[in-house]
């Protein structure tokens, strides 16, 4: 993976799974499942619509990637393939930034810490669910 070095900050980019892209998939399917829900008659009160509108294009912060229109009786979205492209021009790299100095942590090991730091929180999260279940 790319790694890019300025002499005020460490800056470490690398490869990351592709969450977003997931994400805009399974949101366009809860959109097309509600536009079902209006066409055939299930959903009809325009707050109904909103409340699962919101529910699914919230719980994942896509609303950017969607144009919708709602009223009674009537459900329309469309993808925003625009965002979607310039979304796409980074998919694949996170950037870390540091104010450390490189030569007291240089990027393959400001890299390994934030990996680790990830690994610490997944641990956290696993905890928490086991301890409140």
């Amino acid at each position: 993976s790319p790694i890019l070095n300025s002499s005020s900050f460490n800056l470490v980019i690398f490869l990351f799974d592709f969450t977003r892209l997931r994400l805009i998939e399974k949101t366009t399917e809860k959109l097309e499942m509600i536009e079902r829900n209006v066409k055939n008659g299930r959903l009809k009160k325009e707050q109904v619509i909103g409340k699962k509108l919101y529910r699914w294009i919230n719980n994942w912060n896509m609303e950017r990637f969607f144009s919708t229109s709602y009223s009674e009786g009537k459900f329309v979205f469309s993808k925003k393939e625009e965002k979607i492209k310039e979304y796409e021009t980074i998919d694949g790299f996170y950037v870390i930034t540091s104010d450390a100095a490189e030569e007291c942590l240089n990027t393959k090991e400001l890299r390994e810490r934030y990996k680790s730091l990830i690994q610490v929180e997944q641990a956290f999260r696993t905890m928490k669910t086991t301890t409140s279940t």
